[in-house]
């Protein structure tokens, strides 16, 4: 992806289902789209900078990744 940051996403099958877990902690869920199309599947969307975010601040470390994501699955049956 070409975009801000890429969440982390866990993807296996049980028997009848496809279970995919994806790490979108402090995204807001109306920040949040998802589309099924053709066999793949898009989530996209955007986590905001926190609000005491201090933009004045002299950051030591950070790690957490914030702005526009995307990510796309291929999903398919396995036979």
């Amino acid at each position: 992806s070409d975009t801000g940051w890429v969440p982390e996403a866990d993807m296996y099958e049980t028997s009848d289902h496809i279970i995919l877990v994806v790490n979108l902690a402090g995204v807001n869920i109306e920040d949040i789209g998802v589309v099924f199309h053709q066999n793949h599947l898009r989530i996209d969307g955007k986590r905001h900078l926190p609000a005491h975010a201090d933009t004045s601040a002299r950051y030591h470390q950070l790690e957490i990744g914030y702005g526009d994501f995307e990510r796309i699955f291929r999903i398919y049956e396995s036979k």
